[in-house]
C-alpha cells in the first residue's frame, strides 16, 4: 500500500506513532513555509507537485478538510481514493483503548468493569478551551447523578491531567478510529452521547447512523461555522445551544430544526477573597486575538483622563495567539497597563480573588467562561452586547453592557466604575445571582434530567 499524507500539523503529530511510514510516499501541505522541507524522512510537497496517481490512498490529516477535498477533486483525485483521519483505524489497524485510573483497557474490558449507565462526551481537543472545560464539568455532574461518563477528543492536551485528578475515564486519540467498526459497536451501548461544538460535525455524521441518542451541544454564534459544518437531520440527533445568541444563529440557518437552550455548569471553586489594597484592579482575561477585542480595551484605557488612572491597574491576562495589539508598544506607552500572560486554572482562581472589575469587550463571544467565573466571585463585569451573559445583565444593577467596538461607551463605563467604587460590591453580589440561577450544579442537573426525558420519549 502506498499512501500520501496531506497535512503536517497537530493531527499528524498525534497520529504518527500509528502510521507505518514505510508505506508513506510523501507529505503534502498548503503552507509555503513547510513545503520543500523534509519531515520524518519524507519530503513535504505542494499539492501540485505531488503525483497522486502513484498512490493507493491520500490520507487527509486536517480537521477542516472540506476545502482539501475540493482541492483534491480539482486535481483529479477521486473521492474513493481519499481517506480522512478516522480512517486510520482501517488503514493501519489502530487498536483503540480506554484509560481508567492509570490503566488501559480495550472496549470490552472497560464496559465489563463499569456496570453503571454510560454517557460519552466528545470535544475537538482536550485543552483548556471553553468547550472542553465545560464538558469536563458536565462529566463531573453525570458522575454525581450515578452515570459513568467517558471523555474523548480528536486531539489531546493539558486537560488530561485534570481528567485523571477527577477520576474521569477517557479515550485517547479518538480521531484515529472513531470511524471504525469497533468504535461503532461500542458507542451503541451508551445511554446518549454529548458532542460539544459544531466544529466536529464529521463525528456526528459518522456516528449518527448508530441508533444511539446524540446530544449536539453547539456553542458557536457566527455564520461561517454554520456554513462550514452542516448539521444533520435525524430523529436521534437532539440540538442544544449554549445561549440566546447561539439559538438565534441556529434558527437563522436551520429554521426547520428544533433547538433548546442549555447553559454550561461551572464548579464553585472560589478561594478566599484577598484584602483589598489601594490599587483598584481592572482585568481583561482571554486568548489574545481579534475576537476577544483586547484592542478595544486598550484604546478605551488610553482615553481615560490621566487623573482618573491614579492607583488603577489595568491588567491583560491570556496567551498571545494573533497580533491584535502590539504588546511591547502598548506596555511602553501605557505604564498603567500590565501584561500578566497565560495562567493555569488554579492561578486564575487566586487572581479572581483579588480582582475588582472584569472587562469583556469581545466582538463575538457566545458565553465566555471567564465572565461566569467573575460572577461566581461576585466581581462586577463590563461586557459588550455580543457577549452571551449580556442577556442576563441589567445595566447598572448586576453589571454593565456597552455596544460592541464602541470605545467611547466602554471608556465611560470604566470611568463610572472608578468613580462609584462604593456601589460595586452590591453590583457584584447581584451578578453572583446570575451564576447561581443559570450556571450552578443544580441548574446543570436540571438540564441533564430534561435531556434524559427527551431522549427516552
Amino acid at each position: 500500500m502506498k499512501v500520501i499524507l496531506f497535512g503536517t500539523g497537530n493531527y499528524y503529530r498525534q497520529s504518527k506513532a500509528y502510521i507505518d511510514m514505510t508505506q508513506v510516499i510523501c507529505f503534502v501541505d498548503n503552507d509555503p513555509k513547510k513545503t520543500g522541507a523534509m519531515l520524518d524522512g519524507k519530503k513535504i510537497m505542494t499539492p501540485k507537485e505531488a503525483d497522486f496517481t502513484n498512490c493507493d490512498y491520500v490520507l487527509v490529516l486536517v480537521m477542516r478538510y472540506q476545502s482539501i477535498l475540493e482541492q483534491l477533486s480539482a486535481l483529479g483525485v477521486s473521492r474513493d481514493k481519499i481517506k480522512l483521519y478516522p480512517d486510520l483505524d482501517d488503514l493501519f489497524e489502530v487498536k483503540p483503548c480506554i484509560c481508567s485510573e492509570g490503566k488501559q483497557y480495550d472496549f470490552t474490558q472497560w464496559a465489563a468493569n463499569r456496570p453503571e449507565k454510560k454517557v460519552m462526551l466528545i470535544c475537538h481537543e482536550l485543552t483548556r478551551n471553553g468547550v472542553s472545560v465545560v464538558l469536563m464539568h458536565v462529566a463531573q455532574v453525570l458522575k454525581r447523578m450515578g452515570y459513568c461518563p467517558l471523555m474523548s477528543a480528536l486531539l489531546e492536551g493539558e486537560l488530561l491531567e485534570e481528567l485523571q485528578e477527577n477520576h474521569i475515564d477517557y479515550i485517547p486519540q479518538i480521531h484515529l478510529f472513531y470511524g471504525g467498526r469497533q468504535f461503532a459497536d461500542f458507542i451503541g451501548k451508551m445511554e446518549f452521547i454529548i458532542v460539544g461544538t459544531i466544529g466536529i460535525a464529521d463525528v456526528v455524521w459518522r456516528i449518527a447512523h448508530i441508533e444511539v441518542p446524540v446530544v449536539w451541544w453547539i456553542h458557536e454564534s457566527n455564520d461561517k461555522d454554520f456554513h462550514d459544518f452542516p448539521l444533520l437531520v435525524r430523529n436521534n440527533v437532539y440540538y442544544y445551544a449554549g445561549g440566546k445568541r447561539v439559538v438565534e444563529c441556529f434558527k437563522k440557518h436551520y429554521p426547520y430544526l428544533s433547538v433548546e437552550k442549555m447553559l454550561y455548569y461551572l464548579p464553585d471553586n472560589r478561594v478566599e477573597t484577598k484584602c483589598r489594597d489601594a490599587i483598584f484592579r481592572i482585568g481583561i482575561i482571554g486568548l489574545i486575538y481579534p475576537r476577544k477585542a483586547q484592542d478595544i480595551f486598550v484604546e478605551a484605557v488610553k482615553k481615560i483622563p490621566a487623573e482618573k488612572k491614579n492607583a488603577i491597574s489595568f491588567e491583560i491576562v491570556g496567551k498571545y495567539i494573533e497580533p491584535v495589539i502590539d504588546m511591547d508598544k502598548v506596555l511602553k506607552e501605557n505604564p498603567e497597563i500590565q501584561y500578566i500572560g497565560e495562567m493555569s486554572q488554579r492561578a486564575l482562581n487566586d487572581y479572581f480573588a483579588g480582582l475588582d472589575l472584569l472587562v469583556c469587550p469581545s466582538r463575538d463571544d457566545p458565553m465566555p467562561v471567564v465572565v461566569t467565573q467573575a460572577m461566581q466571585y461576585g466581581i462586577p463585569c463590563i461586557v459588550s452586547d455580543q457577549v452571551g451573559q449580556s442577556e442576563y445583565i441589567i445595566d447598572g444593577k448586576n453589571g454593565f453592557v456597552f455596544p460592541t467596538e464602541n470605545i467611547k461607551a466602554l471608556k465611560e463605563k470604566i470611568i463610572y466604575c472608578i468613580d462609584h467604587k462604593d456601589i460595586l460590591s452590591d453590583i457584584g453580589q447581584e451578578s453572583r445571582k446570575i451564576y447561581e440561577n443559570y450556571f450552578s450544579v443544580e441548574a446543570m442537573e436540571e438540564n441533564l434530567l430534561r435531556i434524559e426525558d427527551r431522549v427516552r420519549r
